[in-house]
């Protein structure tokens, strides 16, 4: 259904359709993105536990870096229907995908706390007193940050400096 409204977002040349599809899929991604890593050490001996968080790891970058790719590609040459309904396969694929997912446990019941910062706060104050967690968890949040300034100014570089299209800066996003 979300991926139905992106789609509609690209045939109608909607932006408020379009920002509204990427709001939820960001939504969807931060609400999911926990079950998706907390299911893991379910699902694997614990020896093997870092080796599946980077084969999850990997794959999402993977994915992001093919996504991106193949729109730059994609979107000028075939045209937004086309996009639309791509959007829409790979939706249903991975619906069908996410139930081929054997069903883990169930965690008890925890407080839900209001005071999404202050958790956010609590949470990053443990974790900095651990070395072995702070150190990858800064290392991850500078690759990120860096990865998304270096795209965006890579976004403008090719099309103000270079005067190259679309295509061509999917390309070179990649």
């Amino acid at each position: 259904l979300l991926m139905a409204v992106g789609a509609a977002g690209f045939l109608l040349s909607s932006l408020p359709l379009l920002f509204t599809a990427l709001f939820f899929m960001g939504a969807q991604s931060a609400m999911l993105s926990p079950a998706k890593y907390g299911l893991i050490p379910e699902m694997v001996e614990p020896h093997l536990l870092a080796r599946a968080n980077g084969y999850v790891e990997a794959t999402t970058f993977l994915a992001i870096v093919c996504g991106t790719a193949f729109g730059g590609i994609i979107l000028p040459t075939a045209g937004p229907a086309y996009v639309g309904w791509v959007f829409v396969c790979v939706s249903v694929l991975a619906t069908f995908c996410a139930r081929l997912i054997p069903a883990g446990g169930h965690a008890e019941a925890s407080r839900v706390s209001i005071n999404a910062f202050g958790e956010v706060f609590r949470t990053l104050n443990r974790t900095m007193r651990k070395p072995s967690l702070a150190a990858p968890l800064a290392g991850l949040a500078y690759f990120w940050f860096f990865g998304a300034l270096l795209q965006m100014a890579l976004l403008l570089f090719v099309k103000q400096e270079m005067g190259l299209g679309e295509t061509a800066n999917g390309i070179l996003l990649t």
